[in-house]
């Protein structure tokens, strides 16, 4: 096993060896195992097999597969010799990619402005790969949660005051994107963050320049 299974999975090599190599995988796409099945069968090389395996640290990784087979000098097979390659950014930015054809298919779309924001809300959700996601638009002295995708109840709608919405205060005022790493303590506490949520990216939404609504993208602490 090759060191650089740490660096892509966070695991020392010895925590690999002799460890089934599929019991834990997932296969990308369809019709992966059968081709891998028919070749290790006829003891023929494994093309190009794409599968989705855990890290240590809990994080999905997609690895390009191939193998070869290997046979000692008297000819006898004794395994397969292969290598993988980390496609998961690669995969992602594919996902990104479409995710945000979509959001703009909803943006240019003929529907109404309620079920655009909705469908350009459960997008970005989608393409961030976010627990949640959450849209709230300034009214007066306070945040108004208009929006949101994968949330539970009494968040969408509710009001919240500027000073217990730092993130989405700060992200408003500086017009910049702002990045809580821990949303449960101190000024970045949110009230509207669900409670499971972990960490959030604030990102302002503006019109003709000013700063209309704030983006919230939360990963929960156990994603």
């Amino acid at each position: 096993i090759s060191p650089q299974v740490k660096t892509i999975l966070g695991y020392e090599p010895e925590e690999v060896i002799g460890q089934p190599l599929l019991d834990h995988s997932r296969e990308v796409g369809g019709g992966s195992w059968g081709l891998m099945e028919r070749a290790m069968k006829s003891r023929l090389p494994i093309p190009s097999l794409l599968l989705t395996v855990p890290a240590k640290d809990g994080r999905s990784v997609v690895l390009e597969c191939k193998a070869m087979p290997y046979f000692d000098s008297q000819g006898n097979f004794r395994g397969y010799r292969g290598v993988d390659r980390d496609l998961t950014e690669r995969k992602r930015g594919r996902e990104l990619g479409d995710a945000l054809n979509r959001v703009n298919d909803a943006l240019m779309s003929t529907l109404d402005f309620e079920t655009i924001m909705r469908r350009v809300t459960e997008e970005a959700n989608r393409a961030l790969s976010a627990d949640s996601t959450i849209v709230v638009v300034r009214e007066d002295d306070q945040w108004a949660t208009r929006y949101g995708a994968n949330l539970g109840e009494g968040i969408l709608g509710e009001p919240y005051p500027l000073d217990e919405t730092w993130g989405a205060s700060l992200a408003a005022r500086t017009k910049e994107t702002v990045v809580a790493n821990d949303t449960r303590s101190g000024k970045w506490s949110t009230k509207t963050a669900p409670e499971e949520a972990q960490s959030c990216i604030f990102v302002p939404l503006g019109v003709r320049g000013e700063t209309t609504g704030v983006m919230i993208f939360c990963k929960n602490e156990s994603s």
